[in-house]
């Protein structure tokens, strides 16, 4: 192992920290909310099986920034994120937490699987009644939360185990995932700065490239470079979104 390794692994190993609760430990990981929380799971080890849950920790965070988790569009898109762990959610769990059970094996697959659905749940701020500043991505979000259940920022399946982040997925009516990277076109250095991304982002993709999408914000693109994402993935103007979300959303 590089020296590199070795000290990311050691850096990573000292920013953990566990204490005991409730027969088993809560668990504190190197990743933050928005709010700066930084995310902590339950971990319970049962004979030869691991249960991981957040303790609705997730849910509290979003609605301390003003979302109601009983609205159709964002109580649909947050079990969307909860079964994206990939993995059998906790027996008995509750809708409010975001859980995983394992065998004990695979319990740093369990932890973490929970943890990067918790962050990605913490997309959904995009819905708050708070007023900021709101980026195209962000804008994206919200259109597509409209119509769809969303899982904001997914890992999108590449060759090689290159699994690369998007700003959102979500099920089609083919029963396939789509995947969407919103575009700024706001100026022609963040055009350049986004075509360079995307096409980085769909050439190694593998999902069809029909359920690659490019979504341009408004802006005056090149020519070359619609065509060239054309060449990776499904290219679609933001003023099409909704014609689009409406003819491929289940």
């Amino acid at each position: 192992m590089s020296a590199v390794i070795d000290a990311i692994a050691q850096g990573y190993r000292d920013s953990l920290s566990a204490v005991p609760y409730r027969g088993g430990e809560l668990v504190s990981l190197p990743a933050a909310f928005t709010s700066g929380t930084l995310v902590t799971v339950h971990v319970v080890i049962s004979q030869d099986a691991v249960t991981v849950t957040d303790r609705g920790l997730t849910a509290d965070e979003l609605c301390d920034a003003g979302l109601d988790l009983q609205s159709t569009r964002v109580a649909r898109s947050f079990a969307a994120v909860r079964d994206s762990t990939g993995l059998p959610p906790a027996f008995g769990s509750e809708d409010w937490e975001i859980t995983a059970s394992a065998d004990i094996g695979d319990i740093a697959i369990a932890i973490q699987s929970v943890a990067d659905a918790a962050i990605r749940a913490d997309g959904l701020r995009v819905l708050s009644t708070v007023k900021r500043r709101m980026t195209f991505a962000d804008r994206a979000l919200r259109k597509f939360l409209d119509r769809a259940a969303v899982v904001p920022h997914p890992k999108m399946p590449g060759k090689y185990g290159s699994n690369r982040q998007v700003t959102l997925s979500y099920g089609g009516k083919d029963e396939l995932p789509y995947y969407v990277q919103a575009l700024s076109g706001g100026d022609n250095e963040a055009r350049v700065r986004s075509y360079d991304h995307a096409s980085g982002l769909f050439l190694g993709a593998t999902p069809d490239m029909s359920h690659r999408v490019a979504l341009l914000q408004q802006g005056a693109w090149e020519a070359w470079q619609v065509r060239n994402l054309g060449e990776v993935c499904r290219v679609i103007e933001e003023q099409d979104a909704d014609e689009f979300i409406a003819a491929t959303a289940a």
